[in-house]
C-alpha cells in the first residue's frame, strides 16, 4: 500500500529516491493520522445518531 501511495505521489517530486522518502513518508503519516482522526469523529457522528 505504501508503495502504491508513493507512486501516487512520485511524479509531482523531482527528488532522488532517498529525498523523496524524507519528503513523501512524513508526510504520509500525517495523511493518516488526519484521517484516523476523521475516522473517529464519523464513528462518534454516528454513534450519537443511533441514540
Amino acid at each position: 500500500m505504501l508503495h502504491a501511495l508513493l507512486q501516487a505521489i512520485d511524479p509531482g517530486l523531482p527528488l532522488s529516491g532517498l529525498a523523496r522518502e524524507r519528503v513523501t513518508l512524513p508526510l504520509l503519516r500525517r495523511l493518516l493520522a488526519l484521517l484516523d482522526q476523521l475516522l473517529m469523529l464519523l464513528r462518534a457522528l454516528l454513534n450519537s445518531l443511533r441514540r
